[in-house]
């Protein structure tokens, strides 16, 4: 789904860090919610901008948790991103742009 959403190919998605998508004014968002499931392993969501292949942005909600391996120590972290633009652009007709104001 992800790697649809973004316009890259799974293997390429998954050697590449998410922040490289995501647009500059929802980094602080996105590193609460890493810092969070790692702290935590615990389920977490957030909503953030990401950009398209084709450089358009669109809303994602973000959900994520932490494996832990044999010990209890944090083995990874497993994303699902889901398309919100529709709604985010229900709750507020102004089109996203990159760098608008949130």
């Amino acid at each position: 789904m992800a790697a649809s959403l973004l316009g890259k190919g799974r293997s390429r998605l998954l050697q590449t860090a998410l922040l490289v998508y995501l647009l500059k004014e929802d980094w602080s968002v996105f590193q609460t919610f890493l810092n969070r499931i790692i702290e935590t392993s615990e389920r977490q969501t957030c909503e953030v901008r990401v950009k398209r292949k084709e450089g358009t942005p669109l809303w994602v909600s973000l959900r994520g948790w932490g494996t832990e391996g044999p010990h209890g120590e944090l083995q990874e972290v497993r994303l699902v991103l889901l398309d919100i633009t529709e709604r985010k652009s229900l709750e507020d007709p102004e089109p996203i742009r990159e760098g608008s104001q949130r």
